[in-house]
């Protein structure tokens, strides 16, 4: 009986995952916040050799983690308005802030907070991070 409940529910999780990710819509607004403050910390890292946080850098990194992302939206993880991080494991170390709007339960809106290049970045204490 205790097996039939769990294997149901197991089912019932992996239909609404299935539902949620044929229909999810996410878009991101490279617009950032408003502030400016993510458009000028591109250029932190920025050298004589390079380094500028390029848009492209940014969308590539959310891309990547799409899937990581939806599966964190349907496990009520990620809520509007509460920040969370998508960072890479690997050089160059990018690290996106995010702030999510729930638009409709199938379409959020990421708006970029801040950027930044740093293997160690520091979160907050129970912050989502997504490594990609």
């Amino acid at each position: 009986m205790l097996l039939e409940s769990i294997v149901r529910k197991h089912l019932l999780l992996e239909r609404k995952i299935k539902e949620i990710r044929a229909n999810l819509t996410i878009t991101y607004s490279l617009q950032y916040d408003g502030s400016g403050h993510a458009d000028k910390r591109k250029w932190r890292h920025a050298t004589s050799e390079g380094g500028k946080i390029y848009d492209y850098d940014i969308t590539n990194l959310i891309e990547q983690s799409k899937d990581e992302i939806t599966f964190h939206i349907v496990q009520d993880q990620i809520v509007s308005g509460v920040r969370f991080i998508v960072s890479e494991r690997k050089q160059p170390f990018l690290n996106v802030v995010i702030s999510p709007k729930m638009m409709n339960p199938y379409m959020w809106n990421l708006d970029i907070i801040t950027v930044m290049k740093k293997e160690d970045f520091n979160i907050g204490i129970g912050q989502l991070q997504i490594f990609v």
